[in-house]
């Protein structure tokens, strides 16, 4: 009885064995075309596409292209492997585009979108006007408040932006389907800085915002060209409270 249970556990091994080979030389072989550049998947988008119009949660989605992205262990959400989506727009029954995200990305969560959520991790737009204003007591508050012509992309895109805000000061996993952002990046703003403490203003043209998910906090880190009499170079990081309904607070170093 025993003799015979080896056999068979010999026998076992050698799939086994086999799955295992061929596993890692499947995640080598992924691992090292990612390493080239993003994998478009034009079938996973047509997916989604499909899983939202079925389910609803996020109305008739057209997804331009999805594809898996090494970011690799610094720039990542939370891992270094993400799946990002660009060139998103949410569509009437009839067509009619009602919102439009051409020169962002959505990075999902894998987890949720193989249990069939639609629910993303980091949102990356480009090109928004923003105003961030610092109170004599150090708190830093971001205003969206850029108005745009009814139907431009940009404010959508701004839109969008003040809802990520929203879901970053709530805490994770709040619901609805942005409750499980974690990042927010804002990449090439235009960006006005509001000093009170110094009296100052400056103008950021090509500014790059990032602000994470921290513990119940909010992360925020700052970089641009200042333009105010010399151009500067500066990076300003801080962290603090946002709660819902109020400006992001942050206590600026």
């Amino acid at each position: 009885m025993i003799r015979a249970s080896g056999r068979w556990l010999r026998r076992l091994a050698v799939p086994v064995m086999a799955l295992v080979v061929i596993g890692v030389l499947g995640a080598g072989l992924l691992v090292w075309r990612l390493a080239q550049g993003p994998l478009v998947l034009d079938p996973l988008a047509r997916l989604i596409e499909r899983h939202a119009a079925e389910t609803g949660l996020v109305g008739r989605l057209a997804i331009g292209e999805a594809a898996l992205v090494w970011e690799g262990f610094d720039e990542a959400v939370d891992r270094p492997l993400d799946l990002r989506l660009r060139a998103v727009r949410a569509l009437a029954p009839d067509g009619t585009v009602l919102a439009e995200i051409p020169e962002g990305s959505v990075s999902l969560g894998l987890r949720a979108l193989l249990l069939g959520r639609i629910m993303p991790r980091a949102i990356e737009l480009r090109g928004l006007s923003l105003t961030l204003r610092r109170a004599g007591d150090g708190s830093v508050a971001i205003d969206l408040g850029a108005e745009e012509a009814p139907g431009d992309p940009a404010q959508d895109e701004t839109r969008l932006a003040a809802a990520a805000l929203a879901a970053l000061g709530r805490p994770a996993e709040h619901g609805g389907w942005i409750g499980a952002l974690q990042r927010l990046r804002i990449r090439d703003a235009v960006l006005v800085v509001e000093d009170r403490q110094l009296g100052a203003t400056w103008r950021v043209p090509d500014a790059d915002l990032d602000l994470r998910r921290d513990a119940g906090r909010v992360a925020v880190s700052l970089d641009g060209a200042a333009v105010a009499g010399a151009d500067t170079r500066f990076s300003r990081t801080g962290v603090g409270v946002f709660a819902p309904g109020t400006p992001l607070a942050t206590d600026a170093g």
